[in-house]
Parts: structure tokens; C-alpha cells; sequence
């Protein structure tokens, strides 16, 4: 068993920020990361407030900013209805990976232990100890600490453990274009709670929106118009979920903390998610090293860092939303509770009553379940998605298209056209609906931490064809990346690295791979 005194499961900027100013006093520190660390690159815009480049020089000194080769930005152009104003505003831009990448180095060079491609998947109830499941030797590991502290973003592992639910998000999206003009221009929509930009930097910039009561396919529709206005062609997308800035939460258990997104710090309109990285890592740090007890003075002592964040220079548009929330959250809370109840059944799949879907998980409760297999008509090749990173199990590892639970009232061809589009933003046409066909089910059982996955999962096929298929419509809760890929070089990759895949994806496709004709010959 590993031991640190200090536990930090994210190695985004506030992690390996955290970790080096704990390192830098000769404390005993882990950071750990659920991706590959040298890949990982965060959607971000790459502002940099004055407050922010504030904070970086007292943790890294002042000569470090020379560094980043930081691009100033004087003006702010922002479009309301169609008018045009401008007012000063002090800010840079940084390409975020540079900066991340720059911290870790700081945090390495002072011989700081990483430990990458590891998920968390159980913090202990009685015992500070968490377990960690090891992505490339597909094994568990433990690591008994003397503080946790979760820098591990918007869908944090360690929130989610703790408290059994997540944080408001807002679904962000970003992409890169040619450099058009050196001023930062948004283009806000009250109505839907949001907003477009365009961020130059050095050599290109950013443009991108983020909008909470819009679905990804709306949020592009308002991207693209925001493009057009400015005559640039829409790049390609990635997506992200941010934090709304309705739930900060800075302390989730006696000596457990969250910095960063993890702990719903946000500032979305002025950029100030470096800023926020960069201050709770040294608010926590400062409270930390001074051995102030846990529990309630911690709490106290960090309560005007979450009373800030409320009152961020975009207090308005965070009230806003928070209203939104508020006005809505009766009739949504119904919703979301009859949503989530799923149905219970035998192993002979007949219902046996019903439960809500987290309950359902952690008893280990057998229930009705599907999963979608997206194929050319040729079934030559297959459509695979990697689950996002922030799924309550699996994420990160590759499976089939599609694959949920049918609801109470819902048939489970019902839920899988939903789920589609849903997840895909995919609404098949007559003639793909005419394809899709259910091959059978299987029951299927795997414990992920202190949640277990117990299902007769239904298994479908389903045909389009992959040229019109959009593989930019995905939601990003939901899915990392999309790939097709030739069924046999499919089957030869799960032969040879199946830790790679989710583990219901192999029997799954050995259902449907059965139904199909000529690939099942």
C-alpha cells in the first residue's frame, strides 16, 4: 500500500499547483491523474486576469512568467442584442496546455511523485484510505493518506464519492481558428443563459460558447451564427463540461477537500477559471501548512474564497443562472426522480418492481438494461465511443455506441431512440430505425467501487452509414471522442488490450457480432 500524507487525485493546473506548494515545504505528496499526464490538454480559452497572473507569481516567482510568453489583451469587445460596445480590460491569453504543463514540470523538478491512468473508484468510509484502479496493469491499487484533496475537475471523482451526487454543470464548446483581430469579443444571450467568444492568442485563437439552457446541437446553432458574424468558418469542436458556479463546495468530508472546478469554482464570461485554479490551490495550501484542524475551522477559514466566487465579476450572470435553477428546481427534481427510476426484474427479465437508478447501484439490483451497436450496412465497421471521463464507472475506456437503462413507463426500444440522441444526437431516419433490431440479451454483473452494475442488458444493431454520420453532435457529460473502426481490427484490439474497452462491451458484441449476417457467418 501507498502512503502520502497528502493525497491529491487531479493533475490539472490546481492540483500540480497544490502539490508543489506542499512539496516545496517538505510534505509527503501524491498526485495522481485518471489520464495519460503529458497528453492531457483542457478545453480552455487560456484567460489570464490580472489576479490570476497575480497568483502564479506568488507560487512560482516572477521571472516564471516570462515563461509562458503570455499575449496581452487591452479591449473587450462584447455584442448584447446586436450592439457593439468596448471597455478596458486588463487580461492575457496562454495556450492552457503550456501553462499546465509548466506547473507539473515545477511540481516534478522538485522530485513530486505522479502516478498517471489511475481511477479512483473508493474513498474509505471508516479508514483514510482510497483505491485506485491502474488503467495500464489493470490492477488495484491503495493509498492510505493523512488528507485527500480532489482537484479532479467539473465531474469530480472524489465530489461524486462523497456525496453521492454532482455539481450543476454547463456544457462548454471550444475549437481553434486563424487569428482575425487581437480583441476578446463575446456575444451574450440572457434568454439562455449563456454566451459565444472569441479569444485571440499568439498565433491563433479560440472561439467557443457555453450555454445552460441550451442542448449541444442548440449551442452549436448559436456558435455558428456567432462565427458567421465574425466571417469565420465553424472549426472543429471539443467539448467539456464546466462548472455552473451554483455549488461551491470546498470541504465534502473531515479531511477532504476540493479546489478548482472540483469544487464548482467558476467565472465564466471573464475567464477567471485560472484564476480560481491558482487561488484555491493557495488558500488551501496556506490553511494546510499552518495545521489549522479539520472539520468546521477549516470550513470557516475558507468561506470568504466561496463567498468570492459568488460575487465574481459575473455575479449577474451566475445569479442568473442560479435563478434559473431555483425557479425550476421543484418541477426538475420531480422530473429528475421519475427519470431515474429504473426497473427491477428477474433474471427470466420480468419486472419485479423498481428503485431510483443510484439506490439501484449500490445494492447491486438486478435490472433492465440495453446497449447499441452503430455499424455501417456493410458491418465492416463499427462505432465506438470512449466514455467521458467523469461516467461513475468506466470512463475513459471504449464501448459500443450507446448503452443506458429504460425507465419506469418506457419500453426499451423507447429508451434506446432517446438515448441516441441523447448521447449521439443521433435521430435515425425511417430506414435506420427500420435496421434496428434487438439480437438478444445477457446477464451481466461487475462491481466499480462501492457502486455495482447487476443488468439484463438488451443488445442492439443498428445501420447508418458513416459518411452523413455527424461525429460532432455527441454530448460531451456523456462521451469523450468518437471513432469508426474496421470490425476486424475492432475485435483484434480488444483481443490484445480488452482493459481498454468497458466491461460489458465484449459479451455485448459477441450477441450482436452472432445476429449479424455475413459478419456472424
Amino acid at each position: 500500500m501507498l502512503h502520502a500524507d497528502y493525497l491529491i487525485v487531479g493533475a490539472g493546473l490546481a492540483g500540480s499547483a497544490l502539490a508543489f506548494l506542499l512539496q516545496k515545504s517538505g510534505a509527503n505528496v501524491l498526485l495522481t491523474e485518471l489520464k495519460d499526464a503529458e497528453r492531457k490538454d483542457k478545453l480552455c480559452a487560456g484567460i489570464m486576469l490580472l489576479s490570476g497572473i497575480h497568483h502564479f507569481q506568488r507560487i512560482y516567482g516572477r521571472e516564471s512568467l516570462e515563461q509562458l510568453n503570455l499575449f496581452p489583451l487591452h479591449i473587450l469587445t462584447r455584442l448584447f442584442f446586436g450592439e457593439e460596445y468596448s471597455r478596458p480590460l486588463e487580461i492575457s491569453t496562454v495556450e492552457r496546455k503550456k501553462l499546465d504543463d509548466f506547473c507539473l514540470k515545477q511540481y516534478l523538478d522538485l522530485q513530486g511523485r505522479l502516478a498517471d491512468r489511475l481511477r479512483l473508484i473508493r474513498i474509505g468510509a471508516k479508514g483514510r484510505i482510497a483505491e485506485f484502479r491502474d488503467m495500464r496493469e489493470n490492477r488495484t491499487v491503495q493509498v492510505s493518506y493523512g488528507a485527500l484533496i480532489g482537484a479532479d475537475g467539473a465531474l469530480s471523482a472524489v465530489r461524486r464519492l462523497m456525496t453521492g451526487r454532482r455539481q450543476h454543470t454547463v456544457t462548454a464548446l471550444q475549437g481553434t481558428v486563424d487569428f482575425l483581430r487581437s480583441d476578446f469579443v463575446t456575444a451574450s444571450h440572457p434568454l439562455d443563459i449563456g454566451y459565444c467568444w472569441y479569444v485571440p492568442r499568439r498565433e491563433d485563437a479560440t472561439v467557443g460558447c457555453g450555454f445552460s439552457a441550451l442542448t449541444v446541437p442548440e449551442s452549436m446553432k448559436r456558435l455558428r451564427a456567432f462565427c458567421e458574424g465574425l466571417r469565420l468558418d465553424m472549426p472543429p469542436l471539443r467539448g467539456a463540461p464546466l462548472p455552473a458556479g451554483d455549488d461551491v463546495l470546498l470541504q465534502c468530508g473531515p479531511d477532504i477537500l476540493l479546489i478548482g472546478d472540483a469544487a464548482g469554482l467558476c467565472d465564466a464570461i471573464t475567464g477567471g477559471g485560472i484564476h480560481y485554479a491558482l487561488e484555491s490551490a493557495l488558500a488551501v495550501a496556506d490553511q494546510l501548512l499552518k495545521g489549522i484542524p479539520y472539520g468546521e475551522s477549516m470550513a470557516a477559514s475558507l468561506e470568504e474564497l466561496s463567498r468570492s466566487a459568488h460575487m465574481a465579476p459575473n455575479y449577474n450572470f451566475m445569479l442568473s443562472l442560479k435563478m434559473a435553477h431555483d425557479i425550476s428546481s421543484g418541477a426538475k427534481e420531480n422530473a429528475r426522480q421519475e427519470e431515474d427510476m429504473l426497473i427491477w426484474v428477474d433474471r427470466a427479465d420480468r419486472e419485479t418492481g423498481s428503485g431510483p437508478k443510484l439506490r439501484t447501484h449500490e445494492i447491486g439490483q438486478l435490472h433492465r438494461a440495453f446497449s447499441v451497436f452503430i455499424l455501417d450496412p456493410q458491418q465492416k465497421r463499427i462505432l465506438l465511443q470512449k466514455r467521458a471521463a467523469g461516467k461513475y464507472h468506466s470512463g475513459g475506456l471504449w464501448s459500443n455506441a450507446c448503452c443506458s437503462h429504460p425507465r419506469v413507463g418506457e419500453t426499451t426500444e423507447e429508451a434506446v431512440l432517446k438515448r441516441l440522441a441523447v448521447e449521439l444526437g443521433f435521430t435515425p431516419d425511417a430506414e435506420e430505425k427500420r435496421s434496428l433490431t434487438r439480437c438478444g440479451s445477457f446477464i451481466y454483473h461487475a462491481d466499480f467501487g462501492p457502486l455495482s452494475e447487476h443488468e439484463v442488458d438488451h443488445v442492439y444493431t443498428c445501420f447508418t452509414d458513416p459518411d452523413t454520420f455527424r461525429m460532432d453532435a455527441f454530448s460531451p457529460e456523456e462521451i469523450e471522442a468518437l471513432r469508426w473502426m474496421d470490425v476486424s481490427d475492432m475485435e483484434r484490439h480488444l483481443a490484445e488490450h480488452p482493459e481498454e474497452f468497458s466491461a460489458w462491451f465484449a459479451p455485448a458484441w459477441k450477441l450482436a457480432r452472432a445476429a449479424l449476417s455475413p459478419a456472424g457467418e
